[in-house]
């Protein structure tokens, strides 16, 4: 039994290795920023039927490029926009190559996080890699509708186990505001019943959602949710975001988290269904 897994455990049955201090107030504040509204953009589902599938608003075709940190052995999400015409970069040092091939992937054999060691690259250093490359792609491979894209037009997808967190405390403003659609998973999430680690999480999610509107959140099904306080949390959860300046109106709470087009990401598993207090119209 690994260390993750011990912990995890003895967390299942109320049994904490250390102080678990977060009050209920401040885990209700926490929920508030994942809970989604409904940003009246059709969403659809990207990728595979069960794990690497994504839902996003439909409102990609324009975008300049995917970015994609955390490759392992799906690349489903990113060949949909390859096909498409956008082109993908691919970021991965666990990996030798994407798990698909495609003529508008780039791989980059980096993990994407505080680049501390020659093996990370920082968000910030991956944009401008692409902004240097997207326009020098040969003719014959570049997507004919690049050339009118905004600035602002790119989609990042990051799943980097545990990563995002300094990666995405890391990265500048400037990028931050140039990616039109997220979508993100938040690893471990159940450690936020310790205060400081809440407070980790309270300022990435404050900071996205300067940005960006949460459309979909969904968690994953390979642990059961934490209870704490009579608080659901679930360890893994995917969100999926985008940026307020593709929302004409001002978006409203959905009627419910869950979506026709949700699917557990380990099949053989009975998905998992958060409480209402990551509803909207919850006080």
């Amino acid at each position: 039994m690994n260390k993750f897994t011990l912990i995890y455990n003895l967390a299942l049955n109320g049994i904490y290795l250390a102080k678990a201090d977060s009050s209920y107030e401040q885990l209700i504040d926490f929920i508030s920023l994942l809970r989604p509204v409904d940003i009246n953009i059709p969403l659809i589902r990207v990728g595979s039927d069960n794990d690497g599938g994504y839902l996003i608003p439909d409102d990609y075709l324009s975008c300049r490029a995917l970015i994609s940190p955390g490759v392992g052995d799906n690349s489903d999400f990113e060949f949909f926009f390859a096909a498409k015409g956008i082109p993908c970069w691919l970021f991965d040092y666990s990996v030798q190559s994407a798990a698909r091939s495609h003529h508008l992937f780039t791989f980059v054999k980096k993990f994407v996080g505080l680049p501390l060691t020659p093996d990370f690259i920082s968000l910030d250093q991956a944009v401008s890699m692409i902004d240097e490359s997207v326009y020098h792609y040969p003719q014959q491979l570049r997507s004919d509708h690049v050339e009118h894209c905004s600035s602002a037009d790119y989609i990042l997808s990051m799943d980097i186990e545990g990563s995002e967190l300094e990666s995405l405390l890391d990265v500048s403003d400037e990028t931050l505001n140039r990616f039109r659609i997220i979508t993100l998973e938040l690893h471990f999430l159940h450690r936020v019943i310790h205060q400081p680690v809440l407070l980790l999480y309270r300022t990435l999610m404050t900071r996205l959602k300067k940005f960006f509107h949460i459309c979909h959140l969904h968690p994953t099904n390979a642990y059961k949710p934490i209870s704490y306080l009579n608080v659901d949390i679930p360890v893994n959860i995917e969100l999926t975001l985008v940026h307020k300046s593709r929302v004409l109106d001002d978006p409203l709470p959905p009627s419910t988290i869950h979506h026709k087009l949700d699917a557990p990401t380990i099949p053989a598993k009975p998905d998992v269904n958060l409480s209402p207090l990551y509803l909207s119209q919850h006080p």
